[in-house]
């Protein structure tokens, strides 16, 4: 059976439909994603709360999701079932929750993730000997950048930007590269790890004073 969404549409009511979930997004589709979707006569913009297989209706007479908002949901389930419960138990609208649970920046129409470019290699020798040999004498740049791709582990996409700090100036190869169809080139998102610069060291046990050592005793018996 083909796939529905309920969407809750962004706005002052509580605005709750199924719409048919397009194949060509399917796969990325998920509860807590971003979508824009046809209401009346416009658009608007609206989160997944649930997915599933549209039983009562006829999938024909549901309309497709227009657009996927972004690559990956802003909400994880998790959140939705969390925001569902704290507007059943304090009686608000469940569109006012999910509100404050989205920011603002998230639920513009300009949001996205950011993305960086990265470089792979089409397959990890796509140049025989020979090749590599007089790429070395014509464009050794480029040989360079290639022999640098070559050594990432199970040929995994490398950021532009990584490539430019080990190899300075290799832009232009790279898509030189590109052109000649030894690697290509996509994009990736961005991930950022607040804490990446810093280290945790692991602390001392704590020792109980006898008040805490008695109490502890207590509740252990």
């Amino acid at each position: 059976m083909p796939l529905s969404a309920s969407v809750l549409i962004d706005g002052p009511r509580h605005l709750e439909f199924s719409y048919a979930i397009p194949d060509d997004v399917a796969p990325q589709v998920a509860v807590g994603s971003r979508v824009r979707v046809p209401l009346q006569n416009r658009s608007a913009l609206g989160t997944i709360l649930a997915i599933g297989e549209e039983t009562e209706i006829d999938p024909a007479s549901l309309k497709p999701l227009t657009a996927l908002l972004d690559d990956q949901p802003v909400l994880t389930p998790t959140l939705v079932e969390l925001a569902r419960w704290i507007a059943s138990y304090y009686g608000a609208a469940l569109e006012s929750v999910i509100r404050s649970v989205l920011p603002e920046a998230v639920r513009s129409n300009s949001h996205s993730f950011k993305k960086q470019k990265a470089a792979q290699l089409t397959t990890p020798c796509p140049l025989d000997p020979p090749q590599i040999e007089s790429l070395q004498k014509r464009a050794p740049r480029q040989a360079e950048v290639l022999a640098y791709l070559q050594t990432q582990p199970d040929n995994n996409p490398t950021l532009l930007t990584t490539i430019n700090n080990e190899i300075p100036g290799a832009s232009a190869a790279v898509k030189a590269l590109e052109k000649k169809g030894v690697l290509t080139v996509t994009e990736q998102i961005a991930t950022r790890d607040p804490h990446a610069a810093e280290t945790f060291l692991p602390s001392d046990p704590l020792s109980l004073n006898p008040q805490q050592a008695e109490a502890l005793d207590a509740i252990a018996r």
